[in-house]
């Protein structure tokens, strides 16, 4: 019994530990952005979480078959989306309405779970599939609702609208990989994820090459320790410590992170980025989080733990 319980409270620590990780990721991403154009942002993210996966998996000494090779790189192209769209989306919001979006995926996943591979969607789903949506509704239109001024609100929408491509793109990314996890590690599904948009990215850089100059006049302490800190822990660390909730826990357990992201991104963008939360993005978040609580039940969705 003590066994079982101290299991059960480092799981917790495992969970908040990722929470506070990812949460940080739209405040520091913010911090490089302010100096480092989307595509050359992403660039040297991906080349600081490559730094630390690479040596891991050669290591690991983990093959691929050779027939998986082409659907994994599609599969992790699910995965490079979502962070192109968050790179330009979070310009144009705060860090606090990025994060809490992300609070959707568990929703949309479910989604595309009953739809993809016809997963059970039981009344209560239901009622949390409408509740979530309704919650990602309130915040991406949120500018509007608290009257910030035509130019405010026309950037916070877009920007808003860029991160829920994101969510969306991040959710589908779950669903595709989720028969991946049966044939391979996370730790082999993280660092293809990572080589595939290294190898996207460094082409997408080389669109920003007339800015290279200014940029580099322009770099300082904060936005490399943006980058560092989105790269090191907000993508090898954060991605690797939520697979292996996955895989010790299950997935309900793991999205818990989803749910304590927000609080640790109201957090560092207090601190870093003098950012708050508005009524419209609380009662947009209480929606999407009962959403999402709903959908996650262990008796409604069969879990592969």
């Amino acid at each position: 019994m003590m066994e079982r319980k101290t299991a059960k409270y480092r799981m917790m620590v495992w969970v908040v530990a990722a929470a506070a990780l990812g949460g940080g990721i739209p405040a520091f991403s913010k911090m490089a952005l302010t100096v480092l154009s989307p595509f050359t942002f992403l660039f040297f993210r991906f080349v600081c979480a490559a730094a630390v996966l690479i040596p891991l998996f050669i290591r690991a000494k983990e093959t691929i078959a050779k027939s998986d090779r082409i659907p994994l790189v599609l599969i992790s192209l699910l995965g490079t989306g979502n962070v192109v769209f968050f790179a330009f989306g979070v310009r144009g919001t705060t860090a606090v309405s990025a994060q809490i979006l992300y609070g959707a995926v568990p929703v949309i996943a479910l989604t595309a779970s009953v739809i993809a591979l016809r997963a059970p969607l039981t009344i209560r789903s239901l009622a949390g599939v409408a509740a979530g949506l309704a919650g990602v509704v309130i915040i991406v239109f949120s500018p509007q609702m608290e009257n910030t001024g035509p130019a405010s609100v026309s950037g916070a929408l877009f920007g808003n609208v860029l991160v829920f491509f994101a969510v969306v793109s991040y959710s589908l990314y779950t669903v595709a990989s989720k028969k991946a996890q049966n044939r391979y590690s996370p730790l082999l599904l993280t660092t293809i994820m990572v080589l595939t948009t290294l190898v996207l990215q460094s082409g997408l850089a080389l669109t920003e090459a007339k800015s290279f100059q200014r940029m580099a006049a322009s770099i300082n302490s904060s936005s490399v320790i943006g980058v560092v800190y989105v790269g090191v822990a907000g993508t090898a660390m954060y991605v690797l410590l939520y697979q292996h909730v996955i895989k010790k826990a299950d997935p309900v357990v793991a999205s818990m992170t989803f749910y304590l992201q927000p609080v640790f991104s109201y957090i560092w963008a207090f601190f870093l980025l003098g950012e708050g939360l508005t009524l419209s993005l609380i009662a947009g978040a209480v929606l999407a989080f009962i959403g999402a609580g709903l959908v996650t039940r262990k008796k409604d969705v069969k879990q592969n733990a």
